[in-house]
């Protein structure tokens, strides 16, 4: 069970690591990079790409937080973020 609290804290740290990085990615655009560019600048910015790597994580942690535990125990941590 704790092992499973444990994932699941990991999961919410991630989560909230990857909307706090993509977000700050997204702001520092350029204000000329619209669209598609606004895209591929996004894809070249080494922040949005940890951003990307968290959400990875998240979903990694959140699987085993929910192998481990029960959801009933798991969620309330996981909506944490």
């Amino acid at each position: 069970m704790i092992l499973a609290l444990v994932f699941a804290l990991a999961a919410a740290f991630c989560s909230a690591l990857n909307l706090i990085t993509q977000h700050a990615a997204s702001i520092a655009a350029p204000k000329r990079e619209k669209g598609w560019r606004l895209a591929l600048y996004l894809l070249r910015n080494p922040l949005w790409l940890i951003g990307w790597a968290a959400a990875a994580g998240t979903f990694a942690f959140q699987a085993l937080a929910l192998h481990n535990g029960p959801m009933s125990e798991v969620q309330p941590v996981l909506v944490s973020e």
